[in-house]
């Protein structure tokens, strides 16, 4: 298999996936996870829907337009220094609706360790998996 489409914590567009995709290609999407910069969502937000990410709406969309072949979790810890906070803020849309006061605090610390948590799904065609299955004797690649 080769891997054609890569989608790292951005919009999809499933209909261009499928339009792109080779037959036995891969789409890896990666997503936010429940603990995804938690520290800044922490704060930034008091009690909205923003301070707590679901992802159940995106893997439901992921696994309606492509068969799941895979889900990997990755969870780790980044210490960044004042000037990598500047840039984290910068980058985030979570900072686009945020209180100005409260995105000054968090950039001028001197550091801060910040949660990286993501899940990384794999899918292929429907009708590459249905094929695939079908060539195995019906057993299922999942």
């Amino acid at each position: 298999m080769r891997i054609n489409r890569l989608n790292i914590l951005s919009p999809a567009n499933y209909k261009e996936f499928k339009r792109i995709l080779v037959e036995d290609g891969l789409v890896i999407k990666v997503i936010p996870r429940p603990h995804y910069l938690k520290e800044l969502r922490d704060e930034l937000f008091d009690h909205n829907e923003k301070k707590v990410y679901k992802n159940d709406q995106t893997v439901s969309l992921f696994k309606k337009h492509l068969h799941l072949l895979d889900v990997q979790h990755l969870c780790y810890t980044k210490n960044l220094n004042k000037a990598d906070l500047k840039h984290l803020v910068q980058m985030t849309p979570l900072a686009w609706s945020a209180d100005k006061g409260r995105i000054d605090a968090f950039i001028n610390r001197d550091s801060a360790e910040i949660m990286v948590d993501l899940e990384i799904l794999v899918g292929v065609k429907k009708t590459f998996a249905t094929r695939m299955g079908a060539a195995n004797h019906g057993k299922s690649i999942d």
